[in-house]
């Protein structure tokens, strides 16, 4: 053994070694919040740090009026598209209900993510995955009463928590609206996920390297450069620009969404499952112990969920109809490169 892997394992048995004894101390500590603050940590659940939030010139301390702001902040954001937007009926059950299988479910289920935390339903995801994968048979007659009517209202809310992106962190601007959903809702999105692979492969489009397999932003950055390359060898002038969505997972119409996805082939079942799984969301913030009261979310796709993405690549799936020039988008950030003969 060389000397630096020697190193390597003494620093970390030494590590191993305090993490043991801050344990222990806390486990027999006299204060009942540094024992509930380290069940948290070692169920994975972080506590949230205490802000301190401006608004309108005020400085917000107390938690509760901070979930409460945040939680009409992400509201306002997408409020001023409401009235765009016609109001849509819950979706219509089809005829005959899919049938899911148990294979089905053992298979969605190895694929969760080995979490500890929970959504409103205060399950952790790994429970579900499981059960999921040693005991699918208890949750078949679940998977199929959503299939058959629907994902219920409660398993829709999410538990928002809101994550700095970059810059102050007093200005809830600078704020993403993160959501925790319920664990036995995410298996129902795998299972639904697995199905919309299988009956609308690629069904993105080919410009869209985001949340496709064998795709990245390196496969995505060689094909803007291919595009460009591919014109200056034609003796073109060249230009780019760059588009990116504001807010955009939050900005996805679940009528503009519905309507594209009837004029594909998918199933009616699987229609009617994305198409519900849209409709009547709802979200609470919360931060610490401390929760803001539940609103509608009319629009929107809930970041976070295991659909999300792959519903949002889909939704837009037909911008290439309405650009002129090489198309190449990851996510909601796309490229755009033109040509011509003159600069003109």
């Amino acid at each position: 053994m060389s000397k630096a892997q020697h190193v390597g394992k003494k620093i970390k048995l030494l590590i191993r070694n305090e993490e043991k004894r801050k344990i222990q101390k806390n486990l027999t500590s006299p204060d009942p919040k540094t024992f509930w603050t380290l069940v948290k940590s070692l169920m994975g659940k972080k506590s949230t740090q205490l802000w301190e939030i401006k608004e309108n010139g005020q400085s917000l301390i107390d938690k509760k009026i901070i979930a409460e702001s945040f939680a009409a902040f992400f509201l306002a954001k997408v409020n001023n598209l409401k009235s765009m937007i016609p109001e849509m009926d819950v979706a219509t059950p089809p005829p005959t209900a899919p049938n899911i299988t148990i294979p089905e479910i053992a298979k969605a289920a190895k694929k969760l993510k080995n979490k500890k935390c929970s959504g409103p339903d205060g399950i952790p995801l790994i429970i579900i995955k499981d059960i999921g994968k040693y005991a699918p048979s208890l949750l078949l007659s679940i998977m199929n009463d959503f299939a058959k009517n629907g994902l219920p209202r409660y398993h829709k809310i999410s538990k928002v928590i809101p994550l700095l992106k970059k810059g102050d962190p007093q200005d809830m601007k600078n704020y993403r609206p993160i959501s925790n959903l319920s664990s036995i809702g995410k298996l129902f999105e795998k299972i639904i996920l697995q199905r919309l692979d299988l009956e609308l492969k690629d069904a993105e489009g080919d410009f869209q390297h985001a949340y496709r397999s064998k795709h990245s932003t390196t496969s995505a950055l060689l094909e803007f450069q291919n595009a460009i390359s591919k014109c200056l060898d034609d003796k073109l002038c060249v230009a780019a620009y760059s588009m990116d969505l504001s807010a955009a997972f939050d900005m996805l119409r679940p009528d503009i969404f519905s309507n594209f996805i009837n004029s594909t082939t998918a199933s009616n079942n699987l229609k009617f499952a994305l198409t519900n799984f849209l409709l009547g969301r709802g979200f609470y913030v919360q931060i610490d112990d401390e929760m803001s009261g539940i609103l509608d979310m009319p629009i929107g796709c809930a970041q976070g969920s295991i659909l999300g993405p792959k519903l949002f690549t889909l939704y837009l799936s037909e911008l290439r109809k309405h650009i002129d020039g090489d198309l190449v988008s990851y996510a909601d950030d796309s490229y755009v490169v033109i040509s011509a003969k003159t600069i003109e």
